[in-house]
């Protein structure tokens, strides 16, 4: 569960949200739509502790995973390795997580330097399944990615968050189809 309540938030003059209340449901995915400025990240972060509401008090059930519109992944080591620095999984658990992104075996045991933006994307979207949150924040999580990829993706999501809180953040409506048992949340 994620729960707004009388939130403020203003960066410089630009008031972001102002007496925002929300509760988003436990246990369920909810995709937070629209336009560029309305709020969305800063949802986001208000929810991972990132930011702190000018006013009014934010609410989170659990622990909670981000996985970033930037991909922050430690380029430097192996798709697996980013995984395992997050997580107690084994290096087979890491490899059979990334093979479900559909990443090969070259690919995820390369420096992540070396992997496409899409292939980057993948790894960072198994890292967030990886680290075992309760509540997922995902912000703009399939961009870049073809429409093979995003809806494998998607599903690979799916299959391994269930029971989690998931929010979605997205401008595109087309990643609402992806989960359509989803609830949506309009911020325009």
């Amino acid at each position: 569960m994620v729960e707004f309540s009388d939130v403020n938030k203003r960066f410089g003059e630009k008031t972001v949200l102002s007496g925002f209340t929300h509760r988003f449901a436990a246990n369920k995915t909810t995709v937070i739509r629209g336009e560029s400025g309305r709020g969305k990240t800063t949802l986001l972060r208000l929810a991972a502790g990132l930011e702190l509401p000018d006013i009014g008090i934010v609410t989170v059930a659990g622990r909670v995973v981000f996985v970033f519109q930037e991909d922050r992944l430690l380029p430097q080591i192996s798709a697996v390795k980013n995984l395992r620095i997050c997580s107690s999984l084994s290096v087979k658990q890491a490899e059979d997580l990334l093979k479900e992104f559909s990443l090969h075996q070259d690919d995820i045991t390369a420096p992540v330097r070396e992997l496409s933006g899409g292939m980057a994307r993948r790894v960072a979207l198994a890292r967030g399944l990886a680290a075992n949150g309760d509540v997922l924040l995902l912000d703009e999580p399939f961009r870049g990615l073809d429409d093979d990829n995003r809806k494998r993706a998607a599903d690979t999501v799916k299959r391994h968050a269930v029971g989690k809180t998931i929010l979605l953040v997205t401008h595109d409506i087309d990643d609402m189809a992806l989960f359509p048992e989803c609830e949506l949340f309009d911020m325009d």
